[in-house]
């Protein structure tokens, strides 16, 4: 089994988009070795899952075959597929590793009084 490195930021209780609140994240490794950091968040009134994890070996893949990865390799996600609720995003973490943070629309966030 190959061993991958765990995307790294140190970002607190705020996402990588300042206005975003983080309300949940845990780490996970996956069936074939790979880790990711899985962060649920806040903004707008809608709640949102970013799965980060290494581009190693999934370099050229579409979001939704990443998407299908996820959920191949044992991640729930509680949302079928849909190009408009799934976003992909290239960037680099804190340590220059090339990673892939796909983005789930999950539903709206309770409204506060």
């Amino acid at each position: 089994m190959m061993k991958y490195k765990i995307p790294f930021f140190s970002s607190g209780n705020k996402t990588r988009m300042s206005t975003a609140t983080v309300i949940d994240q845990e780490e996970k490794m996956l069936d074939d070795g790979r880790m990711i950091k899985i962060q649920k968040w806040k903004e707008s009134n809608y709640i949102f899952i970013t799965y980060f994890f290494s581009m190693e070996e999934l370099e050229e893949k579409s979001k939704e075959e990443l998407y299908n990865y996820l959920v191949a390799k044992g991640v729930m996600i509680n949302q079928p597929y849909s190009k408009g609720r799934v976003t992909c995003q290239k960037f680099l973490d804190e340590n220059k590793q090339q990673c892939w943070g796909l983005t789930v629309i999950a539903d709206r966030a309770e409204v506060e009084n």
